[in-house]
């Protein structure tokens, strides 16, 4: 295969490519060019030291001057990433305490929670006994009363004594369990309602430190 002669439009030494070569690269600048554009000029007879076109020369090798910037830039980029760097730490610090701040805050409200829900238990149970008392209360005063109305037809001034007493501690029983039960389902529906606001609260803070816990994942992978 023989071996075509012509002039490096870069460096403007002598070079050499074969002939069915298509691109060439230059042994001294190493400068990739089309063969094409040498043979054309070769053949044309013309100044082959002479700059080619920028589209006949595929690659230049870059020079001291085109590195520079780039050393520079690198350094810049590395001062900002540590600055970055000191910047996420800091701020990391920050989520840390706030996490902690969280934790203690969803510590006593969760304490809050379980005390409340063993005072409602209370409630129910002392709502269930008044609920019991107002039941005897009223069978109390209604056989009271039929007693009392036998008593007197039989003229038997025992009996209607104690009709009487059963009447009056069964009522009494009766009114006295109705005010406690009704007071005490106010209670247990205000104790409810603060359950509620309680349990909003855990999950606020719930949600706040799930946050906090993505924000550091993501960040830093801790």
């Amino acid at each position: 295969m023989s071996i075509v002669a012509a002039k490096c439009p870069c460096c403007g030494r002598d070079i050499g490519f074969e002939e069915n070569t298509a691109e060439y690269t230059c042994i001294f600048c190493g400068a990739r060019l089309r063969t094409s554009a040498l043979r054309s000029e070769v053949l044309s007879g013309g100044n082959a030291s002479s700059p080619r076109p920028a589209a006949e020369t595929l690659a230049r090798p870059h020079t001291h001057s085109q590195e520079k910037p780039r050393e520079q830039s690198g350094e810049s980029s590395e001062r900002a990433e540590r600055e970055q760097e000191s910047l996420s730490e800091e701020e990391t610090a920050l989520q840390l305490k706030r996490k902690a701040e969280f934790k203690e805050e969803l510590k006593k409200t969760v304490k809050q929670i379980d005390d409340m829900r063993s005072r409602k238990h209370k409630l129910q149970a002392k709502l269930k006994t008044a609920k019991g008392l107002i039941s005897g209360g009223m069978g109390a005063a209604v056989i009271g009363i039929f007693l009392l109305v036998l008593f007197i037809s039989e003229h038997s001034t025992f009996g209607i004594i104690a009709s009487i007493v059963i009447s009056v501690i069964g009522g009494f029983t009766l009114v006295y369990s109705s005010v406690r039960g009704r007071e005490t389902k106010e209670e247990l529906k205000a104790l409810e309602k603060s359950i509620g606001e309680k349990k909003e609260k855990r999950d606020v803070l719930i949600g706040r430190l799930n946050k906090i816990n993505k924000r550091l994942n993501i960040t830093h992978g801790e």
